[in-house]
């Protein structure tokens, strides 16, 4: 049943699911930066009574969940009133149960095994990324009038795109899915194949939504390569267009402007990590988890944002992974836990990350 849904709207039965699910496991409170412990206290005459510690004022309407066993209830609520401190009078709404299993076990580092104690540091978001970018327009300027320079009589279109543009941009948000750069070497003849489906994503998703592009009907091919922060996260792009066919040899030349622009903006530190060390707490092949009581750091992560960080191994050993945030979580003890999932290792790396699980 991996990945099914069930959702129920029946009193009676969000009783019976309340009463065998919510009372032993720990629940967590939907909020805008994450998700926050509270305490499920009971199900009376069809009101749901919670304890929610640190809240002021509450939604009119809330979301908690739980998870047991692989599966996840999620219960929607509406708030009725306050009942002393922390406690609140709510009226469900409806509950689904998502039934979903990790694939895998993390370690815990935190419980007594002989595991060294792991530390994660050179901390960086991307959406952190792209205010720093907004802040170096200078820098950035020079960056694009550089790759225009180089480019200038080669191309009938140039482009170089900064995340600080907007998230949004179709290229972008392909490039944060697949990594290398690509080529449409003509517009027409590609149509033409059935069997391209990159062609098919491009004129769909890129070109369609390309307006300038579409205008130009004199234009008929296209190359774009991502620009990286550490090669991690993309941060921009630098595309250009022709009148006439484009192929692996463009593919080359923009490919190394890209790593050019990547060089400038190191040598120019524009970037800046949070270097503080913090505490991994459970990690597996997938994933690991982050947690710190300073609210400070707090400022490093979102839900679904994407981080690039330096794990500190034994024996001085560093490993830059790409991971990406699936859930924050504020403890009862006032911890706050960081869920993520790696995206991405350089294959030296994993080989070192993963014997080190495996010890």
């Amino acid at each position: 049943m991996a990945g099914t849904i069930r959702t129920i709207n029946n009193l009676n039965d969000i009783e019976k699911v309340l009463n065998s699910f919510f009372s032993s496991v720990d629940v967590f409170l939907k909020i805008k930066n994450g998700n926050l412990k509270i305490r499920y206290l009971g199900y009376i005459q069809q009101k749901v009574i919670i304890q929610v510690p640190y809240l002021k004022n509450m939604s009119e309407e809330i979301l908690i969940f739980a998870r047991k066993n692989g599966n996840t209830v999620y219960l929607h609520l509406r708030y009725i009133e306050k009942q002393g401190e922390d406690d609140f009078l709510l009226t469900p709404v409806k509950m689904q149960i998502i039934y979903a299993e990790r694939i895998e076990t993390r370690t815990s580092l935190s419980d007594g095994k002989q595991k060294s104690i792991l530390f994660v540091d050179n901390v960086i978001s991307d959406f952190i990324i792209e205010n720093q970018l907004a802040l170096a327009v200078k820098t950035v300027d020079r960056i694009k009038n550089f790759i225009h320079d180089e480019i200038e009589k080669s191309y009938e279109r140039k482009k170089i795109y900064f995340m600080n543009e907007g998230l949004s941009d179709p290229r972008l948000k392909y490039f944060y899915e697949n990594r290398s750069p690509y080529v449409v070497e003509d517009f027409t003849a590609d149509g033409k194949r059935s069997d391209n489906k990159f062609y098919e994503y491009f004129i769909s998703n890129i070109y369609s939504k390309d307006y300038n592009l579409i205008n130009r009907k004199n234009l008929i091919s296209e190359v774009a390569a991502p620009v990286f922060f550490k090669r991690k996260i993309p941060i921009g792009y630098i595309q250009v267009n022709h009148t006439k066919q484009l192929d692996v040899r463009t593919v080359k030349i923009v490919e190394k402007l890209a790593l050019s622009a990547e060089e400038i903006f190191n040598k120019q530190k524009v970037f800046n990590t949070q270097t503080e060390k913090l505490l991994v707490t459970d990690i597996s092949k997938n994933g690991l988890s982050i947690a710190f009581k300073e609210r400070q750091f707090i400022r490093l992560f979102k839900e679904n944002s994407y981080v690039v960080l330096s794990l500190l191994m034994p024996d001085n050993l560093r490993i830059d992974m790409l991971v990406i945030v699936k859930n924050i979580t504020l403890l009862d003890n006032k911890v706050i836990k960081v869920g993520c999932q790696i995206k991405d290792i350089e294959e030296y790396s994993r080989k070192i990350f993963e014997h080190y699980l495996e010890e």
